[in-house]
């Protein structure tokens, strides 16, 4: 990029280069998951990073929503190297915490694939809220053959809250007009 270039931003939360990133929609696995489960449809999200926050959320999704705390059992979040916010991977024997926002509409899922990008995978999982009932909810999953942009040990979600929140916000532009489709 030449010196004093912006980046180009075309309404999303990722700054891209030259065109949108394509609609995730669900994973080949992730829709076999579905299928099998006999679930006709599944309107909570469980989110584990950045999502976490309700502005962002709100923004990104385009519906302020219910939510509440929830945890994920045998999944792992890790820093994403050179990024702010976490990729979460299947790791038996670990646990995410996270918040999980409930009856969202038709209209925020277009939006939250977009806002992922293709570094994730939509997928179902159970997780469990904090008065112990167990909710259908999909994920954004850190694909598998990108694992090598995950840095060790676990994300901090504290940290991002008092020190790379406000960056986080700065750098990705964009998110309130985020468009499906």
């Amino acid at each position: 990029r030449a010196k004093n270039q912006q980046p180009v931003y075309l309404g999303f939360w990722r700054p891209v280069a030259l065109k949108p990133a394509p609609l995730l929609g669900v994973g080949r696995k992730c829709a076999l998951e579905l299928s099998n489960s006999g679930l006709t449809e599944v309107t909570a999200c469980f989110t584990y990073g950045s999502l976490m926050s309700e502005d962002i959320m709100s923004a990104v999704a385009g519906v302020r929503a219910v939510h509440c705390s929830a945890t994920l059992d045998g999944y792992r979040r890790h820093p994403v190297i050179g990024a702010e916010y976490p990729g979460m991977v299947a790791r038996a024997g670990h646990q995410v915490c996270g918040v999980l926002y409930l009856d969202l509409p038709p209209s925020a899922w277009p939006r939250l694939d977009r806002f992922e990008g293709e570094e994730y995978e939509r997928c179902t999982v159970e997780v469990v809220r904090a008065d112990g009932t167990r909710t259908r909810a999909w994920t954004y999953v850190f694909r598998d053959e990108l694992a090598a942009r995950l840095g060790a040990g676990d994300w901090d979600v504290e940290r991002f809250l008092r020190e790379g929140k406000a960056r986080f916000v700065a750098r990705y532009v964009g998110f309130d007009t985020l468009q499906g489709g």
